[in-house]
């Protein structure tokens, strides 16, 4: 709430520079680089939503690695990933409407939006709530930690299924479940660490894995497109969040590093580039180009990041 005008303004620059970006690079690509030329809209609105796209688990991982997650700094950032995601898997959800024509009609796409905000709400108030009072009565009765685990992940997953119904992704709803879980404080740090490891040495390598097999990097690998999709990702996050958290007032240090903080596109670029090809919206040289732009501006965000702390340090301390 502290940093609510912040994260309004940041959040809007952030998906409009690099979605305006995206649009327009690719209106201008060629009808070669294109799976069917007759839905270049189509394809424009998704490339430009894949570049406005911010990846919430990693920049949560980032900073709580630098130490900055719990900082109003880091509390910005993470609201800012949070609304960036929420737009983009709405917008997602329209486009696939749009290829597939399986949800028709103007009022589908309002339902969509309407459902995805209300179930936000929902979980984030009466969920948080609930959930506070399940792991209560679970500590209350003396459960073992295991069924307190057991709780969380049926959570999660119930909170999964019901984005993917809904027709935004169910990793959406993993993250609302994760949130509305960690701020009930009854998640002990033997239980947030089995998870934890289960997520980074199961699940992700899984994922990662299966992202590999659909990309052969060498046969479709362009040096122009890959390029380009890559300075437009990096310059379009940064300096559109940059530009928003400037305007909210914040100090050109501050705004900076909130612009490294939105960049990584993560798993969360990779699932949107994954579930574009699946529906034939994409070539498989985009798909590989959108691939190594998610992983490029992954690797950049923590020592861009880490760079700014000596200055970022003596902003705050001013």
């Amino acid at each position: 709430r502290r940093e609510g005008r912040t994260i309004f303004s940041t959040s809007f620059f952030s998906i409009l520079v690099p979605f305006a970006l995206g649009f327009g690079f690719a209106m201008g690509l060629p009808d070669s680089y294109l799976r069917d030329p007759s839905q270049r809209l189509t394809f424009a609105l998704f490339l430009a939503t894949a570049l406005s796209i911010s990846a919430i688990p990693l920049i949560a991982k980032i900073l709580m690695d630098l130490n900055l997650l719990k900082t109003p700094l880091g509390q910005t950032v993470v609201g800012c990933a949070v609304v960036n995601d929420l737009v983009g898997w709405m917008f997602f959800a329209i486009i696939l409407t749009m290829i597939t024509g399986s949800v028709g009609g103007e009022m589908s796409v309002i339902g969509i939006v309407l459902l995805t905000l209300g179930f936000s709400f929902m979980t984030l108030t009466a969920g948080k709530h609930l959930a506070q009072r399940l792991f209560a009565a679970f500590h209350r009765r003396g459960f073992p930690y295991e069924g307190v685990l057991g709780l969380a992940v049926l959570l999660a997953f119930f909170c999964a299924a019901v984005t993917q119904w809904i027709g935004i992704h169910a990793i959406f709803g993993a993250f609302l479940a994760g949130v509305m879980i960690g701020e009930t404080g009854e998640i002990i740090n033997r239980t947030r660490e089995t998870l934890r490891n289960v997520s980074f040495y199961v699940f992700s390598p899984v994922f990662f894995a299966s992202m590999g097999l659909q990309a052969n990097f060498i046969a479709n690998f362009d040096w122009l497109l890959v390029g380009g999709t890559i300075v437009l990702a990096c310059i379009g996050k940064v300096s559109g969040a940059t530009l928003g958290a400037a305007v909210a007032g914040k100090p050109r240090s501050q705004a900076l590093t909130i612009g490294f903080g939105l960049l990584p596109q993560g798993a969360m670029g990779m699932i949107l580039a994954f579930l574009a090809l699946q529906y034939g919206l994409i070539s498989d040289p985009i798909f590989v180009a959108l691939l190594l732009a998610a992983i490029t501006t992954s690797m950049l965000a923590g020592p861009l990041i880490q760079a700014m702390a000596p200055t970022l340090k003596r902003t705050l301390k001013t």
